[in-house]
């Protein structure tokens, strides 16, 4: 059996825009897929699949962390708060939402959001030790 790709699958009311919204938040092309209605984004890197246990924050009140959901990541930084909070203002400029973070956690920096339907995504600094970078 030939295997191509894997892929994560979006239904939405308005996938031109959520496409471009995803292209501009991870900094990817999106290029049209088999029809008017069906959009790809290209991402340098393959798709990655992540299974975690949350932190000992809940997304909300009512401690609904979602079991599915996706998640970014730029690349480890020595200060993750100030990147995170950089990305997070440039995705409320892009009609997200914040709905918890952001956290400082030992291991980074992590804030969850929504975009404009309601898709839930997480946001992610992993935090650079200054005592393991090598001189």
């Amino acid at each position: 059996m030939d295997f191509a790709q894997a892929s994560i699958l979006i239904s939405s009311s308005e996938p031109l825009k959520l496409a471009k919204f995803y292209s501009l938040l991870i900094e990817a092309n999106y290029s049209k897929g088999f029809s008017n209605n069906d959009f790809s984004i290209i991402a340098e890197k393959s798709l990655s699949i992540r299974i975690f246990k949350p932190s000992s924050k809940p997304l909300s009140h009512r401690n609904e962390n979602p079991t599915l959901s996706f998640c970014f990541e730029k690349p480890s930084s020595t200060s993750p708060s100030s990147v995170i909070q950089d990305w997070i203002d440039y995705a409320i400029s892009l009609g997200a939402t914040l709905l918890n973070g952001p956290f400082l956690e030992s291991f980074g920096a992590e804030a969850w959001l929504s975009d404009f339907e309601g898709n839930r995504f997480l946001l992610f600094v992993p935090l650079i030790h200054l005592n393991s970078i090598k001189p």
